[in-house]
């Protein structure tokens, strides 16, 4: 299963700790998982430490996908989110 998980700016510091928990679920049962940081969404797990910690521990469980969109480090253009929205059984 390919899932697809949108991260934003605007986004609560719970949200994203429940996103951070429902991706190591899905890791511990070998699904695919893309992760998109949209634009402002780095920055700000990047200035929370605890919440820096859980993210760049992810690796480390099987998260691989890690994409930037319209951030300061675009490694993703509108045509590959669009073929990554596209295969994803799942999109949070």
């Amino acid at each position: 299963m390919h899932t697809l998980f949108n991260i934003y700016p605007d986004q609560s510091r719970q949200r994203l700790e429940q996103t951070h928990l429902l991706i190591l679920a899905l890791l511990n049962f070998d699904h695919t998982v893309h992760i998109v940081f949209h634009k402002g969404s780095e920055q700000f797990i990047k200035e929370n430490a605890d919440l820096s910690k859980k993210w760049q521990a992810l690796p480390l469980y099987g998260a691989h996908d890690f994409w930037f969109f319209n951030g300061q480090h675009d490694n993703l253009n509108d045509q590959q989110y669009r073929r990554i929205k596209q295969r994803a059984d799942f999109i949070s």
